[in-house]
């Protein structure tokens, strides 16, 4: 149960602070018509950030230079200004017509008590649990993740967000999709 609490709190702080702003109507989709939609890049592990932008950023990333030498690719972004939210900015990455973003707080989730005493728990155990065993685990914190983010858009009255732009896909399948 507290790891429910956990996987929803970072998905509503990440709601409020981003997704929202992304989906709203009359948001960037009104005032940038180039793009159609958000693609929300799904971790297969809690730990995953690295593993699943850097695919993305090899093959679709300008390259970022630091006194004429290449230091790192990343994909680029653009600033969209917004009065109304608390930095009064948001900046989103995108790969040409599509808006791209890996939800960084699901990687907070391994930081939590909850999620290091069951880690610890498992690999001290011995009650049949296995290190095979925590991947679902983890794979339902993110599904709870994902799913809180779809309910709060849903039944976001205040900003009419728009959850049909969103596309949820891993690494791989992101990695077809953005390069049509």
């Amino acid at each position: 149960m507290v790891n429910v609490a956990a996987a929803t709190g970072v998905a509503t702080g990440n709601f409020y602070n981003f997704t929202r702003w992304v989906l709203r109507e009359g948001g960037i989709f009104e005032q940038r018509p180039e793009f159609e939609d958000v693609v929300l890049i799904r971790p297969e592990r809690i730990r995953g950030a690295s593993r699943a932008m850097g695919p993305l950023q090899e093959r679709f990333g300008v390259e970022q230079k630091a006194d004429g030498e290449v230091v790192r690719k990343e994909l680029p972004d653009v600033m969209f200004p917004e009065p109304n939210h608390p930095r009064k900015k948001y900046f989103v990455k995108y790969v040409g017509k599509h808006l791209v973003d890996y939800p960084t707080p699901i990687s907070s989730l391994s930081v939590s008590r909850q999620y290091l005493e069951f880690s610890r728990y498992v690999q001290e155990s011995s009650e049949g649990f296995e290190d095979a065993d925590f991947p679902s685990y983890e794979d339902r914190l993110i599904d709870i993740y994902f799913k809180t983010l779809e309910d709060l858009a849903k039944r976001d009255l205040i900003t009419d967000c728009d959850w049909g732009r969103v596309k949820i896909m891993g690494v791989e399948e992101a990695l077809e999709y953005l390069a049509t």
